[in-house]
């Protein structure tokens, strides 16, 4: 994989970095075993680590997030990051939704992270990858709304266009049942140390084929400097 960041993002995000792992070879299903002991790891965990809500903000991924949120023009108070929001509804006792194995499998990397995790058909994707800051105006499809608004959003780009970012991911490159090869990647904030994603990593190469029956075949980190 390649990967490339635009001036803004390297202006404003200096410090961040993204974790990232392709799997191949990957089966969706509804459900299997796997998936099923992962989530209740995560959701256990994540009541262990936290206990009450009044807890979930201090915890220095999550205000990191916050920040780099902020930073960019996004109130992390209304557009709430994906890992903090999922993290609040299993303290908050309400569970997570189960989609299929794959969207479960990434949820559970940003239950366990409280980053922002993003799961992507490989296949769909044209090209380097590029992160960037979204212009004055720009729109791009989501997988639940037509038109997302995309200023001031850190956003993943290909050669073809947005396919998705931290806050919401594009209909394009949307996992389906026919899906075979994916793409994670994992949004840390600035001033995380770098071993913490090298766990991620390792932790979720490690599960891969249990939850998804997929060989991870490339991963690495791409920090924003």
């Amino acid at each position: 994989m390649e990967f490339s960041a635009d001036d803004n993002v390297k202006a404003k995000l200096k410090g961040m970095s993204i974790g990232w792992i392709v799997v191949k070879g990957i089966i969706v299903e509804g459900a299997n075993s796997g998936i099923d002991k992962i989530m209740r790891y995560v959701d256990e965990r994540t009541k262990l680590k936290f206990g009450s809500m009044g807890k979930v903000p201090d915890d220095p991924i999550i205000k990191g997030v916050r920040r780099m949120f902020s930073t960019i023009g996004i109130d992390p108070t209304k557009e709430r990051p994906s890992g903090e929001a999922l993290i609040r509804r299993i303290v908050g006792g309400q569970g997570i939704h189960r989609i299929n194995t794959v969207v479960d499998f990434n949820n559970s990397l940003s239950i366990w992270t409280g980053c922002p995790c993003g799961a992507y058909d490989l296949d769909r994707i044209s090209g380097r990858v590029a992160f960037v800051i979204g212009g004055s105006g720009e729109r791009y499809e989501g997988i639940k709304a037509p038109s997302l608004n995309a200023e001031n959003r850190l956003l993943t780009r290909d050669s073809i266009s947005v396919f998705g970012g931290p806050v919401a991911d594009s209909l394009r490159t949307a996992i389906t049942p026919a899906t075979k090869n994916v793409l994670f990647l994992v949004y840390c904030p600035p001033g995380i140390e770098e071993g913490f994603l090298r766990e991620v990593i390792k932790g979720a190469s490690d599960e891969a084929k249990s939850a998804i029956h997929g060989d991870v075949v490339e991963s690495g980190i791409y920090p924003i400097s």
